[in-house]
């Protein structure tokens, strides 16, 4: 006498990739922006701020006044539509460029045409990315797997 026992993981298999292809969908955005979210909150306490307002004009061009604080008021986290696809989902952190554009020599430094350097680099960006990143890919995968765990429990 034997018992046969059969144990067909198609059926399994099919739901279980419907499952993965629903968490995706719904947590890749969600995850993505809280990542980008830790950053961003990093990046606003690492932006240098003036004492006082300033000019800023490109090799003689036309000058700007600037009130102090304007960089960090041009912080931003966006969605990138063009970089994203539907397994990867892109936001960007940084400085609109239009609202202070003076951000990239503060984050790279100025020289003079002598060789000297006129100002310091303040590499805000690389600071934030070093100290922030381990924190925001955590704060992505718990997103995750909260979404995860929504999907696979019917919610």
């Amino acid at each position: 006498m034997k018992t046969e026992i059969r144990f067909d993981t198609d059926d399994l298999a099919k739901e279980l990739e419907k499952a993965g292809d629903e968490i995706v969908k719904r947590a890749a955005p969600t995850a993505a922006l809280y990542g980008a979210n830790v950053f961003y909150q990093a990046l606003k306490a690492e932006v240098p701020r003036s004492i006082k307002g300033h000019w800023f004009s490109i090799r003689g061009s036309k000058k700007y006044w600037f009130e102090p604080g304007n960089l960090l008021k041009a912080m931003y986290v966006g969605y990138d539509k063009k970089a994203s696809k539907d397994t990867l989902k892109v936001y960007k952190v940084g400085w609109v460029h239009k609202n202070a554009p003076y951000g990239y020599m503060v984050a790279r430094g100025t020289k003079l045409e002598t060789g000297g350097v006129k100002t310091p680099a303040n590499p805000f960006m690389r600071r934030t990315y070093q100290k922030a990143s381990a924190e925001a890919v955590q704060a992505s995968a718990d997103r995750f797997m909260e979404v995860a765990k929504e999907v696979l429990d019917g919610r």
